[in-house]
């Protein structure tokens, strides 16, 4: 225990004793600052209310109050937490049913603890299966059927035989008239001269007709005919 003066309407604190009173009359109270209260837990037991007396203690707490809880649960609870475990608690394993995590209540004198809900999430113990991709063939491209132009190749053949019939015309004038100039003797043509002729005219004529058999096949061919 202290001692606490007061003279002269000033506190003076000394030890565990209260002094109320004046310079010349003092009146002694005394105050009992060690004295221990208890509260009594969800288990129905007397348990010793958070202090600074260490002896027994189970934990810690964060503000320097020592907790004399008898489980985890709850401990320190507005007092900043649980700093250090202790004494029996010290190796209780906090999986064992309780959480660190749990908060007491008190109302009316009467203690409520809330735990929260444990995890209850669990990773998948398998790996999902992923379905093989399925190989798809592409087809070789068909190009669209080539359809012929009728009107133009109407157009084209009949421009070539109009060509041919007047290729052939000259021709057959050309042959007449060498042949009159060998019946008539004119210049002295004789019948050698005359076959020399009509064979060069003859060949003259025929790669004509080629040149205008090949210039057909060619617009033929640019109509896909």
């Amino acid at each position: 225990m202290g001692i606490l003066h007061i003279f002269k309407h000033k506190l003076i604190l000394v030890g565990g004793i209260l002094i109320i009173g004046s310079a010349s009359a003092a009146t002694y109270q005394y105050a009992n600052t060690n004295a221990i209260s208890y509260y009594t837990d969800s288990k129905g037991q007397k348990v010793e209310t958070p202090d600074h007396n260490s002896s027994g203690a189970t934990a810690l707490c964060n503000d320097g109050f020592y907790s004399h809880s008898q489980s985890r649960s709850g401990s320190c609870s507005g007092h900043g937490g649980v700093s250090k475990w202790l004494g029996a608690l010290a190796t209780t394993s906090s999986s064992s049913g309780t959480s660190d995590n749990s908060t007491s209540y008190t109302f009316g004198g009467a203690s409520t603890t809330h735990v929260p809900a444990a995890d209850t999430y669990k990773p998948p113990t398998t790996t999902p299966s992923v379905a093989a991709p399925t190989n798809y063939s592409i087809p070789a491209y068909t190009p669209p059927p080539v359809t012929c132009n009728q009107t133009l190749k109407a157009q084209y053949e009949d421009e070539y035989n109009s060509e041919v019939a007047t290729s052939n015309q000259e021709y057959n004038q050309e042959v007449g008239q060498i042949q009159q100039q060998y019946n008539q003797q004119l210049g002295g043509m004789s019948s050698g001269l005359q076959a020399s002729q009509s064979g060069n005219l003859a060949q003259s004529h025929q790669q004509e007709l080629d040149s205008l058999q090949s210039d057909l096949n060619e617009e033929l061919a640019s109509i896909n005919c």
